[in-house]
């Protein structure tokens, strides 16, 4: 999705487009891949992305717009339940 994901000094998750420019700001505590997608990848075709901020999960488009504000404990993500970590 011409994005790739990186991890700061603080130990947040952002992402990075292929020149080495900051597109969303590092702030989230984790992103969580789908099972579908390559290892590594954490946006899915559509362009979504499921990730933790402040202790409950989200989804971010991939302009780091929320699609489903950081709110939940738990999500299903391709079948399987995804619980925020400590």
């Amino acid at each position: 999705n011409g994005v790739a994901w990186f991890v700061n000094e603080e130990g947040k998750v952002g992402y990075m487009d292929h020149q080495g420019n900051i597109v969303i700001e590092p702030q989230f505590e984790r992103i969580m891949s789908s099972t579908a997608l390559p290892k590594g990848y954490s946006f899915s075709d559509d362009g979504f992305a499921l990730v933790q901020k402040d202790k409950r999960l989200g989804i971010i488009d991939l302009q780091g717009k929320y699609v489903i504000p950081p709110t939940m404990e738990r999500i299903l993500l391709d079948g399987n339940v995804v619980e925020v970590n400590d």
